[in-house]
């Protein structure tokens, strides 16, 4: 930073800092040029054989289409409210079945 003193006169309507800049500052770009577009980054998606396999496998099974009549359901909504399924022996045996529908095995009773 330059410091000076004052000069006696009229004051200069350009001072220094902007004479100094002005002879560093980078040539303004010609506005009659349109710059050329940049194509956009191609995306890419890689997927595997093995979810290729699945997909495969997904579409050719049947969907899974679970019902439940409206009076089984009305019987498990009097059980809940009764605290049927809040026994010991009950809650393992609906344990049970969760864990074997989970791994797929599935019960048929």
């Amino acid at each position: 930073m330059n410091i000076r003193r004052p000069e006696s006169g009229p004051p200069d309507p350009t001072p220094q800092r902007l004479r100094d800049a002005a002879a560093t500052a980078p040539p303004r770009a010609d506005r009659s040029v349109t710059p050329e577009p940049v194509a956009p980054p191609l995306d890419r998606v890689e997927v595997t054989p093995m979810a290729h396999d699945l997909l495969r496998r997904a579409a050719s099974e049947r969907p899974v289409v679970l019902s439940l009549a409206a009076e089984r359901l009305r019987q498990v909504a009097r059980r809940l409210s009764a605290g049927y399924y809040d026994r010991p022996e009950v809650r393992t045996q609906v344990v049970k079945r969760l864990r074997d529908d989970l791994d797929g095995v599935g019960t048929s009773d």
